[in-house]
């Protein structure tokens, strides 16, 4: 049993995992939602962002006194994972700025995986990667008092996100993990529409709904595999 199993209850304790897997998909959700709903540009979305994960991810491994031990843990497999999470964030947040939410987390579906979630310095350190890029490729000086605000609670629901499904799923095997987090994509639909009145076309709604058939096909058949 690893260690973050332990802190969590073990693997015995579904209901909790599943609960926790459940909050971190919604959280997960809002990430179009905010990207949409902010009208700054996409490179000072993401340094704003990033700086209020790095403050909030710092607090949150001080409280319960983690930053050490991961501080040590943060080098070669972990910077490689910092290297990756700052090259997606700077092709994810963009992509909602260009398209329909749907499209992306429909996307998103069919590609991502859902392994148990690496420490929480990986997140630190990509961010920290992407802040000079975004400086240099957005403004973020020009931000408004209040769009930097809705930055920082979009900055606290990844990190909500992250310490949630790390906790759920220490508690599940992957598969159920995987199956839980399904739930990210009807929930990111439903948000943006209902607050940015953006839905999906009937040709997406048609497409989205038979991907969401076939992932969630697969997920139950793999996990039936393997009980």
């Amino acid at each position: 049993m690893t260690e973050e199993s332990r802190r969590w209850g073990g693997r015995g304790s579904t209901a909790k995992g599943v609960l926790l897997v459940a909050v971190s998909a919604f959280f997960a959700s809002t990430a179009g939602l905010f990207s949409k709903g902010i009208a700054a540009d996409a490179w000072s979305i993401i340094f704003w962002r990033g700086v209020f994960v790095i403050l909030s991810s710092l607090l949150w491994l001080a409280m319960t006194g983690r930053l050490r031990n991961e501080a040590r843990r943060f080098r070669g497999s972990a910077l490689a994972v910092a290297v990756l999470y700052a090259a997606a964030t700077g092709a994810f947040i963009p992509a909602f700025k260009l398209t329909s939410v749907a499209n992306v987390v429909l996307i998103m579906t069919i590609y991502r995986r859902f392994p148990e979630t690496p420490a929480a310095l990986p997140i630190v350190g990509a961010s920290l990667l992407l802040l000079p890029v975004c400086w240099v490729l957005g403004d973020p000086a020009s931000a408004s008092a209040g769009q930097i605000a809705l930055t920082a609670l979009f900055g606290l629901t990844y990190v909500v996100a992250s310490i949630t499904l790390a906790g759920g799923s220490a508690c599940l095997a992957p598969g159920e993990t995987a199956l839980v987090s399904v739930s990210e994509t009807p929930w990111a639909i439903l948000l943006v529409g209902l607050v940015l009145a953006e839905w999906p076309s009937t040709q997406t709604a048609i497409g989205g709904t038979v991907i969401m058939a076939a992932v969630l096909w697969y997920q139950v058949t793999a996990l039936r595999r393997g009980a």
